[in-house]
């Protein structure tokens, strides 16, 4: 098991006993945590989590991409959950 796996494995955990299902969520974080194992990394950066959320898989639609990538760079080499919610409208 990675570092990686852990970590997102006690966020789940911990986010689930505050109430939250998380099940769609979960299984896309985890899916993302496959896919940085497959790869090799050790962090999480930008450019893998684009190559994940828009690489090509059967009956996969661009414009669902978006569902995939909620993330902001925190730092150089690291990204974070965005603290935006994922669908805003802005008001007039």
């Amino acid at each position: 098991m990675t570092g990686l796996r852990e970590h997102a494995e006690g966020y789940l955990a911990m986010r689930r006993k505050l109430g939250f299902a998380l099940d769609g969520h979960g299984r896309m974080l985890m899916g993302f945590i496959d896919y940085l194992e497959e790869t090799g990394a050790t962090t999480v950066t930008t450019d893998l989590a684009v190559a994940w959320a828009t690489r090509t898989a059967p009956g996969a639609n661009p414009a669902s991409w978006n569902k995939r990538l909620p993330w902001r760079g925190s730092s150089p080499g690291t990204c974070t959950p965005s603290t935006r919610p994922h669908r805003s409208r802005l008001r007039t």
